[in-house]
């Protein structure tokens, strides 16, 4: 009998092991706090400033594959100056949102990595908050003209955007986690990093997110 504990206990620690593991990732169904937080998507605003929202849909397989619960994916055109970026804020259990970063996701769409990921800072708001993104240009070369994009991303939780060197670890005691993605594709003229139009959206954009998410302008 004595001899049979071990694996008896064994047995255990992978049964809650699966268990924990399968609520964490929303295995079998969303729970209620995180289906509270991907309706809070739909309060996005369509527009800001000068710049105007129209909506765009994920395919059912990419909703499963990332195992999302709710996303707000638009592309957004400053009616001023004809720039356009793309939004794709999406919301799920802390497990499946932490990974599946650009440079992975991108990399198997056909693009290929055009420099290091970078560290992008962006302040706004009337409080001078912080927003920490990864910023990567990613390239392709399977069209007959070169084309090109620029990614920003960053995770969400507790009313703050961050991107923590161990993502998966850092929002595990969250019950429920954003990610934010803003894209701009490669332009003819180009600008330098700092002069990116994607930048003068999230300083728009930003506060709005946050009240609608986060309940802090």
């Amino acid at each position: 009998m004595k001899r049979s504990l071990p694996v008896v206990a064994f047995g255990v620690v992978i049964l809650v092991a699966g268990v924990v593991n399968g609520l964490w990732t929303d295995r079998w169904h969303p729970a209620p706090e995180v289906r509270e937080a991907a309706s809070r998507l739909s309060q996005i605003p369509t527009r800001v400033g000068d710049w105007q929202g129209t909506d765009l849909s994920l395919t059912e397989d990419e909703v499963r594959a990332a195992r999302l619960t709710g996303y707000c994916y638009r592309r957004y055109e400053n009616v001023r100056n004809g720039h356009v970026v793309t939004l794709l804020v999406v919301c799920g259990r802390p497990g499946p949102i932490s990974v599946h970063t650009p440079d992975v996701c991108f990399t198997g769409a056909g693009y290929k990595m055009g420099g290091a990921i970078v560290p992008c800072n962006v302040q706004y708001g009337m409080q001078g908050k912080e927003a920490v993104f990864h910023a990567v240009q990613m390239n392709s070369d399977e069209s007959a003209f070169q084309s090109g994009i620029r990614v920003l991303w960053t995770w969400g939780a507790g009313g703050n955007w961050q991107t923590p060197s161990s993502p998966r670890y850092t929002f595990a005691k969250y019950p429920s986690l954003f990610k934010m993605y803003v894209i701009r594709s490669k332009t003819e003229e180009e600008v330098r990093p700092e002069d990116d139009p994607s930048l003068a959206f999230l300083r728009l954009m930003l506060p709005e997110v946050d009240t609608a998410l986060f309940d802090t302008p």
